[in-house]
């Protein structure tokens, strides 16, 4: 097994027993907390995926995103909750890490951090100290550009506005160029910077689809059909999820309408 191949795996072990924690209580309290099943749930969706690429005999990863896709659309049914997103995060990076997807990784790994410092921050949170390390030690494995930085809390500005919304649709419109110019790779960065962009402001069910529908199409390109398939169905349940009022109602129903033909059109 390739040195690097086994130092992924060893990352999710960790990453599983950092997950356990959700198993016997709450990490933190919050105005509309998840019950126990709903963290028993979260908790075996990540363990599933650590489980795909460090007990099978051959290891799918595709099938592991699918797990960590499924993670973080529990979490999003929930009030905002820095550690929980941390895990997602930390559950992606390990699946591009393992994939040998330098940039992705990158990225879920800077993202991770970025969440286990606002986790930090919050006095009824147990320790990430040793996460943090863990993920430092990734980031500087990897050669990431800002292995040595410290992450910022994320810091929300309240709700997105139509504006703002402009810009996230503005970013996929820069996706898909990139994949006209046959380059999923910078596709994919800008569909990052869509969601980052996004996660800047409370949470918006529109702007979630509408960013989970930019991965899809990378992943089209990239010819992943089942990875493209559960991203359209995630971004059909966020376009299905909008409440009158909310930046983007008008226009969700045609947008749910429209991603139906599209995954009959993939055979999803």
């Amino acid at each position: 097994m390739a040195e690097s191949t086994k130092r992924a795996r060893i990352f999710l072990r960790l990453l599983a027993a950092a997950i356990m924690i959700l198993l016997l209580a709450p990490h933190v309290a919050m105005a509309f907390p998840p019950s126990a099943e709903d963290r028993r749930r979260f908790a075996g969706r990540i363990l599933d995926a650590t489980r795909e690429l460090t007990a099978s005999a051959r290891p799918d990863a595709a099938k592991a995103r699918r797990h960590c896709a499924e993670a973080r659309d529990i979490a999003r049914r929930f009030d905002a909750n820095d550690y929980w997103f941390a895990l997602v995060e930390d559950c992606l990076a390990a699946v591009s890490d393992f994939e040998k997807d330098k940039v992705a990784a990158c990225n879920h790994y800077a993202a991770a951090a970025e969440r286990y410092v606002g986790a930090r921050s919050d006095s009824r949170a147990r320790s990430v100290d040793a996460d943090l390390e863990r993920i430092r030690t990734a980031l500087t494995r990897l050669g990431c550009a800002i292995a040595t930085a410290t992450p910022p809390p994320l810091r929300i500005l309240g709700p997105l506005s139509p504006a703002d919304l402009k810009e996230v649709v503005a970013r996929v419109a820069a996706a898909h160029a990139s994949l006209l110019g046959k380059d999923p790779k910078a596709a994919r960065e800008v569909c990052n910077e869509a969601r980052d962009f996004a996660a800047r402001f409370t949470h918006n069910e529109y702007a979630a689809g509408v960013v989970e529908e930019c991965f899809a199409d990378v992943e089209i390109f990239e010819q992943d059909k089942g990875v493209a398939c559960t991203r359209y169905g995630l971004a059909m349940t966020h376009y299905a999820s909008v409440r009158a009022g909310d930046t983007g109602a008008e226009a969700a129903s045609s947008q749910l309408r429209r991603l139906k033909r599209v995954r009959r059109k993939h055979a999803c």
